[in-house]
């Protein structure tokens, strides 16, 4: 988000529970839109926006996300990542998913949206928690040409070098890597499945800054 210091920028928060990452996005200056699984935690975010004065830039939608299948038996309306991607314009900074057991068929149906739709945005940056999606984070690295990091656990060991290059430290806490556009799709199954199954994976077109 550097670049909203020069250009209105924008952000989609698909799993916005307390607010901690949306606030954030916030903070650096993008237009957010976030979805709330509850009222409460709608409140929670709408108050922390006014506080900081973010509140023109943020909109909060109180739904149930439904990515195929049934929808869930709750009193809150649904919404499908079609219509949510349609908010997005033509140009989307960052789509966070939702974290949990079906990261990868989230990041399936998005995958689908984005080749099939001509007008679908341009998301420069996705950022999904999930080490079994291995196959389908290959395939968005090809066909959309974008730069893949994953972010590990320092308390968990991964043995991969060799396989993808080690960038930074974070805080001590993280080891960032480096997925290649070149890297052979089979270095790049091993070195996934050694990774934390908690790992956060970035798929960018911005250059992230290293050191």
């Amino acid at each position: 988000f550097r670049s909203c210091k020069l250009r209105p920028c924008s952000a989609m928060d698909l799993d916005a529970k307390s607010g901690v990452e949306t606030a954030h996005m916030l903070s650096l200056g993008a237009r957010v839109v976030a979805v709330a699984a509850s009222q409460e935690f709608a409140r929670a975010l709408g108050d922390t926006a006014t506080l900081n004065g973010w509140e023109k830039h943020l909109s909060i939608r109180v739904a149930s996300l439904r990515f195929g299948g049934k929808a869930r038996k709750d009193q809150l309306p649904t919404l499908t990542l079609d219509a949510l991607v349609s908010f997005a314009g033509t140009r989307l900074d960052l789509l966070r998913l939702p974290e949990g057991a079906l990261a990868c068929s989230k990041l399936r149906q998005l995958y689908g949206v984005l080749a099939s739709n001509a007008s679908s945005p341009r998301v420069r940056t996705i950022l999904v928690t999930s080490s079994g999606c291995a196959p389908l984070l290959h395939a968005m690295q090809k066909r959309h040409r974008y730069d893949v990091y994953a972010l590990h656990p320092e308390y968990s060991s991964a043995d991969i070098s060799g396989l993808v290059e080690r960038v930074d430290a974070v805080r001590l806490m993280r080891s960032l890597y480096h997925f290649s556009s070149r890297l052979s799709w089979e270095k790049w199954r091993k070195a996934a499945l050694k990774l934390h199954p908690e790992a956060l994976y970035v798929l960018t077109h911005e250059a992230l800054s290293q050191g």
